[in-house]
């Protein structure tokens, strides 16, 4: 969701924006099989959120292991949001498509992806690649949604580095 919040604030604020890192997005919610079946699980929950939603989604997003106390404070966040929200965001998000704006993204973007994503995988990174102007991808092998949390050095060292051109 952190892909989609930046690129919106790009395209609305293009004078206070110098480039933009896409972190394991998509431009198109709908035509993701994973993310409708996450939907379906989504729409089932009531509050409060129970852990055994939480704790798999939430580890589920990495491929390689992380630090458990980590993971561990990221399902209880996800736990304080309630069952309304996480509807309220997937229902919305499966209604977007944000591939007729991408083409405006007229300044750098960092297109990062993980090719074990099981929500947004290499063709996804791909497609934001190709239509975006100024973009570059970068894709971490034998990483998941989560790369940050699965590769953080890397993900630090990539980021300094495109911010300092």
């Amino acid at each position: 969701m952190g892909g989609m919040i930046a690129r919106q604030f790009a395209l609305n604020y293009p004078h206070l924006t110098h480039g933009v890192v896409l972190v394991a997005t998509t431009a198109k919610f709908n035509e993701n099989p994973a993310i409708r079946e996450f939907s379906e699980q989504v729409m089932q929950l009531t509050d409060p959120v129970p852990y055994d939603f939480a704790q798999p989604f939430q580890a589920g997003t990495c491929n390689k292991p992380v630090d458990k106390a980590y993971l561990g404070l990221m399902v209880r966040e996800s736990l304080k949001v309630p069952a309304f929200t996480w509807k309220s965001i997937l229902k919305h998000l499966l209604e977007a498509d944000f591939t007729p704006e991408l083409d405006r993204l007229n300044l750098p973007a960092l297109i990062i992806g993980g090719d074990a994503d099981g929500f947004f995988g290499p063709a996804e990174q791909q497609l934001l690649h190709k239509a975006i102007p100024q973009s570059g991808l970068i894709m971490y092998q034998g990483n998941g949604h989560a790369l940050h949390w699965e590769d953080p050095a890397r993900f630090a060292d990539d980021l300094v580095n495109f911010f300092s051109r």
